[in-house]
């Protein structure tokens, strides 16, 4: 077991001063040894080039050694803890090296080690401060890469401190280090050809490429990071680019500002571990960028100006006043486009959250589909909050999410004046800032409006389809009052005026001939009876059931092409889905025989999986959506027609009976059977399929067929009401 699994095992209360004691130890000790050491060195032989950055070294040891010593107290399974103690250590240590060696050069009774510690502190400087910009950016910022696609990045890093490290240490005195060999040292290793530029310009550039791919690994990480991973390495970017910044500047100010650069970033690694949702750190970072860019454009549009008035007008006094001028124009455009430029980067839109929300409510009115309101407020909330999860639960139970889940989570509620209307759900943390909080606020406020215009939305759709349920229930009572009460007794009294006419004796001419009158009166109203009841509901439904009044159905077709029925339904239908279905399949087939031409159609009607739904297919393989209308001709082959007048009473067949009954009187077939219906003789095509099938909260969709041949009609329908 390691060292920090065992650390790990020791209860924090136990651990705490076992880690600061044995830290304080080895970090203390050469750190105190360091610092008088170069108190006394001020007038040694070989201080001068050689303790001049005795204080980056010290701040490396202060810096790194009590950031991953905290670290390694308080989170001892994370490995960027030991990783920062190391870096430390290495300065502490190098610094007491190197101010040891100075003062031992000087003592009376000889160097001793000091040569060797010297030749070490030489060298190993250099690795400490290539972790630090190699290898600390890849792992940040747990000490951990995002992927193992970033091996190659990490060993490119590793090779850069290893190459290097031995660079210096085989690097001559009396070109890297003038002040030892002032004092008669020589590298004990040193190579005449280390110091050759084809040698270390190569090493050089290598070690920054692989600088360069660290940094870009940190920057793609928090790119595509969100929630606390991206905070963390916020406040790691954050203290990166203040390292960079002091550490540049400390070339013209000096050792002490290149000193104070190893802190930003060392303090950043342990406010990403540890604190890391204090303050707002993507608004920090943002106005960070947002000064500083602005200010490199502005200098940058500044030299440019004086350079170039220079140049032409040879050293004009004015020209820092012209210069001055442009840049005061520059600054309120400049500023626009670098602040959406820095927002873009660090929120992903070109304002902060706040201006994205408040461009929510636009969105929201103008959202034509309620089905698709509430995903499109989730997705915007996620991208402006830079949230990796955002869940809307209503009432019902149901949830519209953006991202995907990663527990823990917490719950905001959203209220319509004063009701509960549901839930808002996000990442724990993702307000943990005062201005996370305040935009989660605002943000559930309008999302409780938008779910309560949804839910009203969903109520009208439901009381739509409510009524079409109750319509078509109350069409089939009627249906069955008529076809089995009415349509009858009216059968039954024209057949018996009919017997009794024929009974009266010859010389009754006057009532024969008010018989002879209200028996044609009589049949025509029986004939009436039909309509209503065709009109109500196709008999056929409730003489041979959805499967055989499909089929009887596409039979009537057969002269012109066969018909494919398959009705997988499993248990009973709902009068309005079984009426809904039957018209959409018998306008499909009336539109095929009149424009398509098919060879043949396939009719399919099935359950989902879920029970819950039933889909009606109709495809053809004719000539498809594009080619263009035949003339109108008769909606489908002419069924058989039934005899009228009184030698075939109409009373000897059921009002609404099967196929080739008195239904099916008149010229059209199909046209004539479902005109009642709203199909017609010439049909309402389209628009009456689309209708049928969303006034149940189904779909309606016309394409062309599985293989781009012919059409396909398809309607998905509800079993129940929503």
């Amino acid at each position: 077991m390691s060292a920090v699994a065992v650390l790990a095992e020791v209860p924090r209360a136990g651990r705490l001063p076992l880690v600061v004691g044995g830290c304080a130890a080895a970090l203390g000790t050469p750190l105190v040894i360091g610092v008088a050491l170069h108190l006394r060195n001020a007038d040694a032989t070989a201080a001068p080039g050689v303790t001049v950055w005795w204080l980056m070294l010290a701040a490396i040891g202060i810096g790194y050694g009590t950031a991953g010593a905290w670290l390694v107290a308080a989170r001892p399974r994370l490995p960027i803890g030991p990783l920062l103690l190391g870096i430390g250590l290495v300065g502490a240590w190098v610094l007491a090296a190197l101010e040891y060696g100075v003062w031992a050069l000087d003592r009376p009774g000889g160097p001793g080690i000091a040569p060797v510690l010297l030749w070490w502190a030489n060298w190993t400087w250099v690795a400490a401060l290539l972790g630090i910009a190699a290898v600390l950016p890849v792992l940040a910022p747990d000490g951990r890469l995002a992927s193992r696609r970033w091996w190659p990045v990490l060993a490119l890093a590793l090779a850069a401190v290893v190459t290097h490290s031995v660079h210096w240490a085989v690097y001559p005195y009396a070109q890297g280090a003038p002040g030892l060999a002032a004092a008669g040292l020589e590298n004990p290793i040193g190579l005449a050809a280390a110091a050759r530029p084809e040698v270390a310009w190569p090493l050089n550039v290598f070690s920054m490429v692989a600088v360069a791919a660290s940094l870009i690994s940190l920057v793609h990480r928090w790119w595509t990071a969100r929630g606390p991973v991206r905070d963390r390495l916020s406040w790691i970017l954050l203290g990166l680019a203040a390292s960079v910044a002091l550490f540049g500047l400390g070339f013209a100010a000096g050792p002490a500002v290149t000193a104070l650069a190893m802190v930003p970033l060392s303090v950043g690694f342990a406010v990403a571990a540890l604190r890391h949702g204090l303050w707002d750190v993507d608004a920090l970072v943002a106005r960070s960028l947002l000064w500083g860019a602005l200010l490199a454009v502005l200098a940058g549009v500044y030299v440019l100006c004086v350079g170039l008035l220079g140049t032409l007008f040879g050293g004009a006094a004015g020209a820092p006043l012209v210069a001055t001028v442009v840049v005061a124009l520059l600054l309120a455009p400049a500023h626009r486009r670098v602040r959406a430029l820095v927002n873009r980067l660090v929120y992903g839109e070109p304002d902060d959250p706040y201006a994205v929300l408040a461009r929510l409510g636009e969105r929201l009115e103008a959202v034509q589909d309620a089905g698709t309101l509430l995903e499109d407020v989730a997705a915007t909330a996620a991208a402006a909050l830079r949230l990796p999860y955002v869940a809307i639960v209503l009432p019902d139970g149901s949830t519209v999410a953006s991202g995907v889940r990663s527990d823990p989570v917490e719950t905001i509620p959203l209220a319509y004046a004063g009701v509960d209307v549901g839930q808002l759900v996000v990442p724990r943390g993702a307000g943990t800032t005062r201005r996370r909080r305040r935009a989660l606020d605002d943000l559930a406020r309008r999302t409780g409006i938008a779910v309560h215009a949804v839910q009203l939305t969903r109520e009208v759709h439901r009381s739509r389809e409510l009524l079409v349920s109750a319509r078509e229930e109350e069409r089939k009572r009627l249906y069955r009052d008529l076809h089995d009460g009415l349509g009858p007794a009216l059968a039954a009294l024209a057949l018996q005026i009919e017997t009794a006419r024929e009974l009266l004796p010859p010389d009754a001419d006057r009532a024969g001939a008010l018989l002879d009158r209200a028996l044609p009166r009589l049949q025509e109203t029986v004939q009436d009876v039909r309509g209503v009841v065709h009109g109500l509901r196709p008999p056929a439904l409730d003489d041979l059931g959805l499967d055989g009044a499909l089929t009887e159905l596409g039979s009537r077709f057969a002269p012109r092409f066969p018909v494919d029925v398959v009705v997988e339904t499993g248990a009973a239908l709902p009068a309005a889905v079984e009426v809904a279905a039957y018209r959409i399949v018998a306008e499909a087939l009336t539109n095929a025989a009149r424009h398509a031409e098919p060879r043949a159609v396939r009719v399919s009607v099935t359950r989902s999986d879920t029970g819950d739904r039933v889909r009606v297919v109709v495809t053809d393989n004719g000539r498809g959506l594009t080619a263009p209308a035949t003339p109108a001709g008769p909606a489908a082959p002419a069924g058989p027609a039934a005899p009228a007048g009184p030698a075939a009473p109409a009373g000897h067949a059921a009002i609404g009976g099967p196929a080739g009954s008195a239904a099916q009187a008149g010229p059209g077939g199909l046209g004539a059977l479902a005109a009642p219906a709203g199909l017609g003789g010439t049909g309402v095509g389209l628009t009456s399929m689309r209708h049928r099938a969303e006034e149940l909260g189904g779909t309606f969709t016309l394409g062309p067929g599985d293989d781009g041949q012919g059409t396909r009609v398809e309607a998905e329908l509800p079993v129940t009401v929503r």
